[in-house]
């Protein structure tokens, strides 16, 4: 999380206080002091509790690092609003590192700071769509599947307060059926494995529909220079990036280990060189030579 130089000195000073506050001697806080301070200290404390503490089917569950970061940093975001929409973004967090949970406390945050938000969860697969749409129920939140186009319509012109899960080739049917575009800059569109499907039709519906919506889009897979087109899309990438070699560092995930194999293989050659001998008769001595090369590859046998 980068922060400027005044946020870095009140973050010092604060430090240097808690850790000399009852010493006769100033000494320099150590890497346990840090940690205690950045965990414990009473306003980290409490928003943690109030904002980051979630019920998944009972089990207490408090954010990581990268969770609590990037949630702040996507509230930032989208308080400011410029032509009539807000500010969205990627979130690029490995495979593994809760991006559902991400997603139910980003929920909850942004309901403290946007007045009446509406949040449409996006995936593009109906596994997915029920995977999270169960991770935002075992959380306590009121959820309401859009099962089909008609159905997607009726919810986003309801005054419903759940949060609307759908999978994306709806927006084809709701498309024909909705009476006008939603304009509303409240409603927040947060959409799974976005580097997948959120390009050409598919989008170009959604976005008909929901011309103002925030969309914050969030994935798992490494954006390669081919996949720049994402992060351009929704607004470019929210930090903290959260890596693959972050995620196994942190014991999060488990290393993903690559064998190479060598098969061993025999040829039996004068069976073959018969057959090619065969084969060529009719050919010149370059044809001959040609051919043989050509076949001579394994995936060519």
């Amino acid at each position: 999380m980068h922060i400027n130089k005044d946020e870095e000195l009140e973050y010092q000073k604060g430090l240097l206080d808690i850790v000399n506050k009852d010493s006769e001697e100033v000494r320099t806080p150590t890497p346990q002091d840090e940690y205690i301070y950045n965990l414990c200290r009473p306003e980290r404390l409490l928003e943690l509790i109030y904002h980051f503490t979630i019920y998944d089917a009972g089990v207490k569950k408090l954010a990581r690092y990268q969770q609590y970061f990037t949630v702040r940093e996507i509230v930032e975001r989208v308080k400011r609003i410029e032509a009539g929409k807000r500010n969205g973004g990627v979130v690029w967090h490995t495979q593994g590192s809760g991006k559902s949970l991400t997603m139910v406390m980003l929920a909850q945050k942004i309901a403290t700071v946007v007045q009446n938000p509406r949040m449409v969860l996006v995936t593009d697969r109906t596994d997915l769509d029920a995977q999270i749409t169960k991770t935002f129920r075992k959380c306590g939140k009121d959820v309401e599947n859009a099962t089909t186009g008609i159905k997607l319509v009726e919810l986003l012109e309801s005054n419903t307060d759940s949060v609307i899960t759908t999978i994306i080739n709806k927006f084809a049917t709701a498309i024909k059926k909705i009476k006008q575009p939603l304009t509303d800059p409240n409603i927040f569109i947060l959409i799974d494995e976005a580097h997948r499907s959120q390009y050409k039709e598919l989008a170009i519906q959604m976005n008909r529909v929901l011309p103002n919506a925030c969309k914050i889009a969030f994935t798992g897979t490494p954006l390669m220079k081919k996949d720049k087109n994402t992060a351009r899309t929704f607004g470019g990438i929210i930090k903290p990036v959260y890596t693959v070699k972050q995620a196994v560092e942190d014991h999060a995930v488990v290393p993903l280990l690559y064998e190479g194999r060598i098969v061993p293989q025999f040829v039996t050659e004068g069976p073959i060189d018969s057959f090619f001998d065969r084969v060529c008769e009719d050919l010149t001595e370059e044809q001959s030579v040609d051919l043989k090369k050509k076949f001579s590859r394994t995936d060519k046998s």
